[in-house]
């Protein structure tokens, strides 16, 4: 009778271990897939970043050359409103 019970856990056992290793297996192949999955999301994070940082410096560049040209344009409408102010003097002197 000890022996037909001592079977019957040794049995069980084996069963559990089966069990157990198939549950490792498993989740070792669901790992293996998540990190193969992960790493070029990882990559792409990476390039994001490089890129993020690239428009910002490239932003800069184009604030600072819109920059300049608005205080050209405001250079330019000085200029032209001075001269047509001038020839409307002149024009004006002539005409007295």
């Amino acid at each position: 009778m000890q022996d037909r019970s001592q079977a019957m856990t040794d049995a069980s056992r084996r069963k559990e271990r089966d069990v157990a290793q198939r549950d490792v297996d498993r989740l070792r192949t669901s790992i293996q897939s998540l990190t193969r999955n992960v790493n070029p999301l990882g990559k792409i994070l990476d390039f994001l970043q490089e890129d993020v940082e690239a428009m910002q410096k490239e932003l800069m560049i184009w604030r600072e050359e819109s920059h300049v040209n608005a205080v050209a344009l405001q250079r330019e409408q000085r200029y032209w409103k001075l001269g047509s102010f001038c020839k409307v003097s002149r024009k004006m002197k002539l005409t007295l």
